[in-house]
């Protein structure tokens, strides 16, 4: 029990605390593609609506494009559910080796700079 008014020291990291590197890389293009995966629809939606926009702009068309609803009405309408991930794998694959890498050197610097007990 720690004494009054002094703290307990901190747990020091052992060997079995160590994630090996392969699973801290899976896991950071996991998590990468996954992020993609999730995000790339709604980045899709607000590329759309400024190319609408801007077009209205340049023929000086007063269009509505009907906000976000209205753009996913009209991507699902002329593209299907396809249209939301239209060039997806290029940037998935990016995201994936860039966060796998993060997740890696991140884990080995926790590594190398712990204090060895």
């Amino acid at each position: 029990a720690a004494v009054a008014g002094r703290r307990a020291a901190p747990r020091q990291a052992s060997a079995s605390d160590a994630v090996p590197a392969a699973i801290s890389l899976a896991a950071g293009c996991l998590g990468g593609s996954i992020g993609v995966g999730v995000a790339y629809p709604l980045d899709t939606i607000k590329v759309k609506i400024q190319t609408y926009n801007s077009r209205s702009l340049a023929t000086g068309a007063d269009e509505d494009n009907g906000g976000a609803l209205g753009v996913v009405r009209r991507v699902l309408d002329e593209e299907g559910l396809e249209g939301f991930y239209a060039g997806v794998a290029p940037t998935m694959a990016g995201q994936a080796l860039i966060k796998g890498v993060v997740f890696f050197v991140y884990d080995l610097a926790k590594r190398v700079c712990a204090p060895t007990a």
